[in-house]
C-alpha cells in the first residue's frame, strides 16, 4: 500500500562494536570532564554521553539519514553545562576522527559525509543554545538590576519622607550645616 509507512532502512554494519563504542564514550567523558565543570558524577556523565552516542550511531545507520541527532546532542551538552571553551572542539574532533570505527560503521565516503553533517549540526546547535542561554542569563541579570534599583529608590523615597516629616513637624528650629564651617542656614 502506497500510503503505509515503511520503517527506515539501516545502512552499514548492524551490530555495533560495544567495546569500541564503550571506549569512545570513555574518551569523550574524559575530555568532557577535563574541559567543563559539570555537577555530575563520572558515571552520570558516561550515562549521558552513552545516550547521545547511541542516538548518533542510530542516526548514521538509518535511511533516510537525518543529522538531527547532532542538534539533540548539542542541546543536551549545553543543558548539562558541558560549555567549557574546549568542550565543543574536543567533542567534534572525537566525533569526526573516531566515531565511525567506534560504532562499527564503514569508513566510506557516504558515512564520512554523514559524520560531517552531524558535526555541522552539532556545532551550529551548540552555538545557538549557548547564545540563547547567554540571552536568558542577561535578561535575568537585567531584571535583578532593575529590581535592586527599584528597591533602593523605594528606600530613598521612604527615608526622604521621614526626614521631611521631621522637619515639617518639628516644634523647634533645626540647623543644617557642614562640619568644616559653621554657617547658619
Amino acid at each position: 500500500d502506497a500510503n503505509s509507512e515503511t520503517p527506515p532502512e539501516r545502512s552499514g554494519s548492524h551490530t555495533p562494536d560495544v567495546d569500541g563504542l564503550h571506549s569512545f564514550i570513555a574518551r569523550w567523558a574524559r575530555e568532557a570532564i577535563r574541559t567543563s565543570h559539570v555537577p555530575l558524577s563520572r558515571s552520570e556523565v558516561i550515562k549521558l554521553l552513552r545516550t547521545l552516542a547511541e542516538d548518533m550511531a542510530t542516526a548514521l545507520r538509518t535511511e533516510p539519514f537525518s543529522a538531527d541527532a547532532g542538534t539533540r546532542t548539542a542541546l543536551r551538552l549545553v543543558e548539562n553545562n558541558f560549555t567549557g571553551p574546549d568542550t565543543l572542539g574536543c567533542s567534534i574532533r572525537l566525533l569526526v576522527t573516531d566515531f565511525l570505527s567506534a560504532a562499527s560503521l564503514d569508513q566510506n565516503a557516504d558515512n564520512r559525509a554523514k559524520i560531517g553533517d552531524l558535526a555541522s549540526k552539532l556545532s551550529a546547535a551548540y552555538a545557538d543554545a549557548l547564545r540563547e542561554r547567554l540571552f536568558a542569563e542577561q535578561e535575568m541579570m537585567k531584571r535583578a538590576v532593575f529590581a535592586a534599583r527599584d528597591a533602593a529608590d523605594r528606600l530613598r523615597i521612604e527615608s526622604e519622607e521621614r526626614l521631611r516629616a521631621v522637619f515639617e513637624t518639628s516644634s523647634i528650629g533645626i540647623e543644617i550645616g557642614r562640619a568644616s564651617c559653621r554657617e547658619r542656614v
